[in-house]
């Protein structure tokens, strides 16, 4: 065989694996672009879809058992909370943690969340916002975050049926030996934390321990799909954290959610 066929041989598979690379190079830029798209549209979509849901559980609350107008209502907000869900979803799939800000501030961000948060938990529930003195600002993109903190109080929530307090806290805090989780691992470090605290049924150890599977769920078929922690947990350990449950049968349940600090704001000169 000459050198000009071994040539020949070795150029038609190189030739070739450049065609394929090249193809799965347009392939992704397609994918990030629909991706963007569909962050954008989903984010707007579920800012609406939100408000109709929060609206709607307001009605139901003024409208009697009975009435022939609370079946209609009941129907819009499934709806809505269905769709929402989706759209959650799409934003889950589609942000990258390597395009959101660097430092994000916790307490502007729960304080942002505080009328959000009040008007999704209804009147029954009093919401208590307690802030860290010294505001910890974490890298994470604060839309993904918004969806986490939701779903958490939403569960506290769906654990005091009867109404209650439900208190979000932030604080900043040294892990000196790190933290080892069953499902997550923290490096020693500062981290910001986001906690939301309930005192509603609480959870025994074996469903504790089955928390962050998906599609495991304690709730009825109608308030939820399992999906709820096992992506909070994803959105969190993307950017470097993660979600911490402490709970007991009867007491309460703490949800916690640690990111890895990057510094401390200063405080305003006057």
């Amino acid at each position: 065989m000459s050198a000009g066929d071994l040539l020949g041989l070795e150029s038609l598979p190189a030739d070739a694996e450049k065609e394929r690379l090249e193809r799965e190079l347009r392939h992704a830029r397609r994918l990030k672009a629909v991706g963007e798209l569909a962050a954008g549209v989903a984010h707007d979509t579920n800012n609406l879809l939100l408000a109709i849901q929060g609206y709607g559980e307001i009605l139901l609350e003024d409208l009697p058992e009975g009435d022939p107008l609370r079946a209609d209502v009941l129907e819009i907000t499934r709806a809505a909370a269905r769709a929402a869900a989706l759209t959650r979803q799409l934003l889950t799939l589609s942000h990258s943690a390597e395009d959101v800000p660097d430092r994000v501030d916790l307490n502007e961000l729960v304080v942002a969340l505080e009328t959000l948060f009040a008007r999704a938990l209804g009147r029954e529930f009093e919401l208590r916002l307690v802030l860290a003195a010294e505001p910890p600002r974490v890298r994470v993109d604060p839309d993904q975050l918004e969806q986490v903190l939701l779903n958490l109080a939403l569960n506290a929530r769906h654990a005091m049926p009867r109404g209650g307090t439900i208190v979000v806290e932030t604080e900043l805090v040294e892990l000196a030996g790190g933290l080892r989780l069953p499902h997550a691992t923290l490096e020693p470090g500062r981290y910001g934390r986001v906690g939301v605290l309930d005192t509603g049924a609480g959870m025994g150890p074996e469903v504790l321990a089955r928390a962050f599977e998906p599609f495991f769920t304690t709730k009825r078929r109608s308030q939820g799909t399992g999906l709820g922690l096992a992506t909070a947990h994803a959105i969190v350990e993307q950017f470097g954290g993660a979600v911490v449950l402490a709970s007991e049968a009867g007491v309460g349940t703490a949800a916690s959610v640690y990111l890895p600090a990057r510094g401390t704001i200063e405080p305003a000169r006057t």
